[in-house]
């Protein structure tokens, strides 16, 4: 499932809790924006994406992003740069157990 990005979804996206895949989508790549990275153009839910780390060329790999199969958050990593974020949508705070269910 290839999911695209609308301007106007990433800017209404902040507020809701219920988001639709896209807003979903567009929150994903926001967040991976945030971290100077640039995100892939197909993201599948429960698939490990790969993409150049921070300040690398187009043919590195040593990004990678995986959005959860239910949608409500992602891992981000880049090897470059020793980053490794867990993320969810409602950016409530969770301990490492309840994360590790995921």
């Amino acid at each position: 499932m290839k999911l695209s990005l609308d301007p106007h979804e990433l800017a209404s996206c902040d507020a809701e809790d219920n988001l639709s895949p896209l807003k979903v989508d567009a929150k994903f790549r926001k967040e991976i924006q945030s971290h100077g990275l640039i995100p892939p153009e197909a993201i599948e839910p429960g698939k490990w994406t790969r993409g150049p780390g921070y300040g690398k060329g187009p043919r590195n790999d040593a990004a990678s992003y995986l959005l959860f199969e239910d949608g409500k958050g992602d891992v981000i990593q880049d090897w470059s740069t020793d980053l490794k974020e867990t993320w969810f949508v409602d950016q409530k705070p969770r301990s490492q157990s309840q994360i590790r269910i995921y």
